[in-house]
């Protein structure tokens, strides 16, 4: 009893530190691992938070382009070509008599006489005014939010930046920044760059830029597209709406030291443009035989 006592063996007191030393160093090793974990996960959640607040307000934009709403009156359109069929004066003149003479009423099937030749002029309250920072357009990408709501899919939708309070916290707390707005109406009047109410839909927006390619330039993006031909516009552009718009906006991310810049740049296409084709008239030939 006494001899196998005595071959018992614990351990030194050099073992324990060195077994101490290295747990201790494995702990450490763990720690740091989770905490470079960690905070990779916060970077790239900020980064993707960041990426999802930028592609959901291009999505939202996109949309709203593809629908755009470009309304020419079918009815007015066939009783001009009708007015302009029957008013047609002999030797091609189409343009109404200046002084027709009082007459009796002419027979059926005869033509269109004095007022009767004057056509009717259309009434255009879609429009769509795109500049490089700013964009106003009908549109048919409302949504009705309760049933038997008496409002239709169509609607005027504007996009600008503006200043606004950051609402992202920072270590300074809020702070000013630029903000992209969404003017909103559900009523289409004469006056497309204004009414209805403005929400901003993001915010830290660093730039904003559009780019637009309308019928005839099939090649070359312009800063500028305005439908009702007035101020930068052209006569190509009236009446007719774009048939894609380039969108490239930026953001930056306040919440890390330096501020981190996050672009995406996004073609829109309008599903729909609706313009009038202009028609080439084929010349006559007068065909004539030697007897």
């Amino acid at each position: 009893m006494r001899q196998s006592i005595k071959t018992q063996r614990g351990f030194t007191l050099l073992e324990i530190v060195i077994a101490i030393a290295l747990l201790a160093f494995i702990s450490i090793f763990v720690a740091q691992s989770i905490r470079n974990g960690l905070s990779a996960r916060n970077k790239i959640q900020r980064d993707i938070d960041a990426s999802v607040g930028l592609r959901e307000a291009l999505n939202l934009m996109s949309r709203d382009i593809q629908l755009a709403f470009n309304f020419r009156d079918i009815n007015i359109e066939l009783y001009n070509a009708a007015i302009k069929e029957n008013c047609k004066a002999p030797g091609g003149n189409t343009s109404p008599p200046t002084n027709p003479p009082p007459a009796t009423p002419p027979p059926s099937g005869a033509a269109f006489t004095g007022e009767k030749c004057t056509p009717k002029v259309p009434k255009i309250l879609t429009q769509f005014i795109g500049e490089t920072e700013k964009l106003n357009l009908a549109t048919r990408s409302n949504i009705r939010m309760q049933k038997d709501d008496p409002t239709s899919d169509q609607a005027e939708v504007g996009y600008e930046l503006k200043d606004c309070k950051s609402r992202s916290r920072t270590k300074s707390g809020s702070q000013s920044s630029k903000c992209l707005w969404r003017r909103f109406s559900p009523v289409i009047d004469e006056t497309p760059l204004d009414g209805g109410t403005s929400i901003a839909i993001l915010d830290n927006v660093k730039s904003l830029a559009f780019r637009y390619l309308g019928p005839g330039q099939p090649t070359e993006w312009l800063k500028n597209w305005r439908s009702d031909a007035q101020g930068s516009g052209d006569e190509r552009m009236k009446g007719k709406f774009q048939l894609a718009v380039e969108i490239t906006m930026v953001v930056e991310d306040k919440s890390v030291t330096p501020s981190k810049e996050i672009g995406i740049t996004m073609v829109a296409d309008i599903r729909f443009p609706n313009n009038e084709e202009k028609k080439e008239e084929v010349p006559t030939t007068t065909s004539g035989g030697s007897n």
